[in-house]
């Protein structure tokens, strides 16, 4: 048992080696995306989030934005649960974080990662119960 966590606390930190905070900037080196570390912390439907981090100015850089499901996914942490993600996030809600993916077969809905366990899911829009964002820049 002991073996198997060492194992999978030496796979969580290569897969997350790549990140580091400075300020209130997480940049991750592997996909060149660098990360807003603290939580919009209002419940806010989709269209506000996107407003929110349009409207974002931090660490000098104004060209914030909601991040994909991809890239939402890629700061999930597996072996975390409470939040799923890793440590070096702060102020982390263990609730549904937008993402700018629509579903493609309605586009009422986007999709949303649960940070309390890093499962997806998708909700209306207009819905702004419980939903939260982290903005990102670079990448796409």
């Amino acid at each position: 048992m002991k073996k198997m966590f060492l194992i999978i606390l030496g796979l969580s930190t290569i897969l997350f080696a790549g990140l580091t905070k400075k300020g209130g900037i997480v940049t991750d080196s592997i996909t060149k995306l660098q990360w807003q570390d603290d939580t919009i912390s209002e419940e806010l439907s989709w269209e506000r989030a996107i407003e929110e981090c349009a409207a974002l100015d931090l660490g000098g850089f104004t060209d914030w934005r909601v991040p994909n499901i991809r890239e939402l996914h890629s700061i999930v942490d597996d072996t975390r649960a409470n939040p799923a993600i890793t440590l070096v996030f702060q102020n982390t809600a263990q609730d549904n974080y937008w993402s700018s993916t629509t579903k493609a077969d309605s586009t009422r809905y986007a999709f949303v990662v649960r940070f309390d366990s890093g499962n997806s899911d998708y909700y209306s829009k207009s819905s702004y119960y419980k939903k939260y964002v982290r903005c990102v820049r670079g990448g796409e």
